[in-house]
């Protein structure tokens, strides 16, 4: 009869693995970088919101030798406050963020801003927040741009920003037509200013605040035109959610492009390739097998020590901790088989095997800690003989009571009751051997003979 350990021996060292996955997991989620185009001032939400809309939103830009080209809307958000002001490339967006300082969280020149102007229809959004907004999340007047700091094409008075309530709900003049776009909802809402307005044809313009968007031709003396979008918020994952603005999202981009597929633009310096440069520049091969261990696949990894982890604690509680074999795995097994023929014997009626047995298992255990088992295997007939031996000529008074109890319980005794009066004084006698001679004492080889 196989025995198990009682479960949750495991349990504290369960419960520090899971605290040190936990602590790995937080630590890796938060140690990351926020992406930009996730963050509060990013547009990931938009092409998310225009795609269940109806709109067809294209992951790629389209290829140079497209000719539909131009017919997509590339939504371009300006993160740089000044296009002129250009630095050596970084290493990677931290880096840049760095360089840059809080006003703007990723670089952009005119040559990479006019190259993506030129390539088709384009909404071009100007900078509003400072890079710290990125970490935070949350709006603040401290992280707003100052507007002298923002300089567009060699132009100071790019953008105006109304005193009085930060938060304003707008209602917005349709010029080009007689559309009702609705209301917007901004926090310090910003318009375009006299320097830029005067490239510009303003579309539309919201009640005490000025023009928001407009179609303007390139200040910096190339053929290009575009239109502008004077206030991101309007459109970015945190203006979304304000008031209206997402149905005014909607009708903005009906207007400027019904119909027609739109691209979300990252923006920054590196020009977006089509989907077939962008494969033939990334292909990669088994040699590279550290991509299996980057983001998404991470979180991946993650996942499955969570479910290992789970395995092994739903495993403790139902089974336990699988115990080490004794060292005396025989007399385990001994006892095991002694309580399973007893449970036999007492189930069938049988006391007086019952206490025979009992009474063989306790001499034989008597003899296995005077002499050994070596001793006990190696005498002839009856396994108590050799222990008997043993007393008579250690202690013969011990000898001979317990030779006397022990036949009585195995022999002498002929009726139920004579079997259970017996087993006391063979107890007494077997407790007497105990308190003389315990574990300690070994005999010699005359007296095991």
């Amino acid at each position: 009869m196989s025995q198990t350990s009682r479960p949750g021996r495991s349990g504290p060292i369960l419960a520090l693995f899971g605290a040190l996955l936990l602590v790995g997991t937080l630590f890796f989620l938060f140690s990351r970088s926020y992406p930009l185009e996730r963050s509060a001032i990013g547009f990931e939400g938009l092409g998310t919101w225009l795609s269940r809309s109806g709109f067809d939103v294209k992951r790629f830009p389209p290829a140079t030798d497209d000719p539909n080209a131009w017919n997509t809307l590339r939504i371009l958000p300006l993160y740089d406050n000044d296009m002129s002001d250009t630095l050596e490339p970084a290493a990677d967006e931290d880096e840049t963020r760095s360089r840059l300082g809080a006003l703007s969280p990723r670089e952009m020149s005119e040559a990479a801003f006019e190259e993506r102007v030129a390539a088709g229809m384009t909404l071009v959004i100007l900078p509003k927040w400072r890079g710290g907004i990125v970490d935070r999340g949350r709006a603040h007047p401290d992280l707003l741009v100052p507007l002298d700091a923002i300089k567009l094409f060699g132009l100071s008075n790019v953008l105006v920003r109304p005193d009085g309530d930060p938060f304003r709900t707008s209602t917005i003049k349709d010029l080009a037509g007689d559309a009702r776009p609705g209301s917007v909802t901004l926090y310090a809402p910003q318009a375009l200013g006299p320097d830029f307005d005067a490239y510009c044809e303003p579309t539309w313009q919201a009640e005490g605040i000025g023009t928001l968007l407009a179609w303007c031709d390139s200040p910096s003396g190339q053929d290009n035109s575009f239109f502008v979008l004077s206030d991101p918020d309007i459109l970015d994952n945190h203006g979304l959610t304000l008031g209206s603005n997402a149905k005014v999202a909607l009708a903005m981009v009906r207007l400027i492009a019904p119909g027609s597929p739109i691209y979300v633009d990252p923006g920054g310096n590196t020009v977006p390739g089509s989907a077939g440069d962008l494969l033939a520049e990334n292909e990669e091969s088994f040699a590279d097998p550290s991509r299996f261990f980057r983001y998404p696949f991470s979180l991946v990894w993650l996942g499955v020590a969570a479910m290992l982890l789970l395995a092994l604690w739903r495993g403790n509680v139902r089974f336990g901790v699988a115990r080490r074999p004794r060292l005396f795995s025989g007399f385990q097994s001994k006892r095991d088989t002694i309580r399973a023929s007893g449970r036999l014997m007492r189930l069938a009626g049988d006391d007086a095997e019952l206490v025979r047995a009992y009474a063989v298992a306790r001499m034989e255990a008597l003899s296995d800690m005077l002499l050994g088992r070596q001793a006990r295997n190696a005498a002839a007939g009856d396994p108590a003989s050799a222990v008997l031996r043993f007393l008579r000529h250690r202690a013969p008074e011990l000898g001979a009571r317990i030779d006397r109890a022990y036949h009585d319980l195995t022999i002498g005794a002929a009726e139920k009751r004579q079997y259970f009066a017996a087993l006391a004084p063979f107890e007494a006698v077997l407790q007497e051997i105990l308190n003389e001679f315990g574990r300690a004492p070994h005999p010699s080889r005359r007296d095991r003979r």
